[in-house]
């Protein structure tokens, strides 16, 4: 740069401001780009929305030109236009390699604890039906 101070809408740049330039010489309107006052993008605290979206529902701003998330709240309070740059979040992981399973894979679904557990419930209510029916009266009477 050399040694002037910029002024204006000169003073910005970016990709916001390489697209404002686009749609104003597309659609032939001016505009002067103005900084929020809060420095916020928008939330709706107290029952007012500051930043951004609070100069567009006051009326303070016609457009806003940010990268802007699109919130169930804002949609309410102010229109979008249908976002044509989505970078989305995502995760990366690395997927597991195929292994041959073992014979005793199908007992990986639970712990070895709770396997233990239910062995000896098992062997519990067997021999606990097996006390019963030896002291049952009924037990030792033929049905026939």
């Amino acid at each position: 740069m050399h040694n002037e101070t910029l002024k204006g809408n000169r003073k910005y740049r970016g990709f916001c401001v390489e697209l404002l330039e686009k749609i104003s010489e597309i659609c032939n309107f001016t505009y002067t780009i103005n900084k929020v006052e809060d420095g916020y993008m928008g939330s709706y605290i107290n029952g007012k929305w500051n930043g951004i979206v609070g100069e567009l529902v006051e009326k303070k701003a016609d457009l806003a030109v940010a990268g802007l998330t699109i919130s169930y709240q804002r949609e309410h309070a102010i229109d979008f236009t249908i976002p044509f740059l989505n970078l989305g979040i995502s995760i990366l992981y690395k997927q597991p390699k195929k292994e041959k399973p073992d014979m005793f894979s199908f007992l990986q679904p639970l712990s070895t604890e709770l396997w233990i557990y239910m062995f000896v419930a098992y062997l519990l209510v067997t021999f606990m039906l097996l006390v019963v029916g030896r002291f049952s009266p009924y037990e030792w009477v033929s049905s026939l």
